[in-house]
């Protein structure tokens, strides 16, 4: 079992240095982000620190993250989750419903202090 890593916890940790996250960044588990996070978290510094350390962080991600691939399956239930979310008035992104539904489908768990996660199964929430 690996732990998705969602924009969320990698703010928490790269920009805020919440210490919380540690044990996380540091353990030996198998760590994942997915394109949408990666997309996500570039968007974020690229907009509010620039494209040299956008790269910078890319780079970090490349060096210490699996990027776990999405198939259509995925897609359809990340869809489905979203829907589900909204319905009970939860706004989780599509980036956030892409990495729950890998997770769900991949054994894995997902890493993050959004509080639109609380209660759900496979979440590490921290915050």
């Amino acid at each position: 079992m690996g732990v998705i890593f969602d924009t969320y916890a990698l703010l928490a940790w790269f920009r805020d240095g919440n210490e919380k996250y540690r044990p996380y960044f540091e353990s030996n588990e198998e760590k994942f982000i997915t394109l949408l996070i990666l997309m996500e978290f570039y968007f974020f510094l690229y907009h509010f620190a620039g494209k040299r350390k956008a790269d910078e962080y890319k780079q970090i991600l490349r060096l210490n993250f699996a990027l776990l691939p999405a198939s259509a399956r995925t897609a359809v239930e990340a869809a489905i989750l979203r829907s589900n979310m909204l319905r009970r008035r939860k706004r989780m992104s599509y980036a956030d419903c892409m990495s729950y539904a890998l997770a769900v489908v991949n054994n894995h768990k997902v890493l993050t202090g959004d509080p639109h996660f609380r209660g759900l199964e496979r979440v590490i929430f921290v915050r």
